[in-house]
């Protein structure tokens, strides 16, 4: 799942051409999604981290600009991360 989100992140970026705030948005959900992938790795699920990833999505979501395929890919990641928080919690 993190890998799958850090990926529709990229590509979303690569499709994009905005500001270097909206390039600084991207940034921030890839810095997110591995810290948490980090801590998960050796063990520990650390909720407050994966919480900072989907606020970043949601921000993407709300302020950049999206193809209409990047904003569906990122939309179903946040409903699966918060998914994954939920049964984790």
């Amino acid at each position: 799942l993190v890998d799958r989100t850090q990926s529709d992140l990229r590509e979303a970026a690569d499709l994009e051409h905005g500001d270097d705030k909206q390039r600084d948005r991207y940034r921030g959900a890839q810095g997110h999604l591995s810290t948490f992938d980090r801590h998960l790795t050796k063990g520990h699920f650390d909720k407050d981290e994966l919480d900072k990833s989907i606020d970043a999505i949601k921000d993407i979501l709300d302020h950049n600009t999206l193809q209409a395929s990047s904003r569906d890919a990122l939309m179903r990641d946040v409903e699966d991360l918060r998914i994954a928080r939920d049964r984790r919690w």
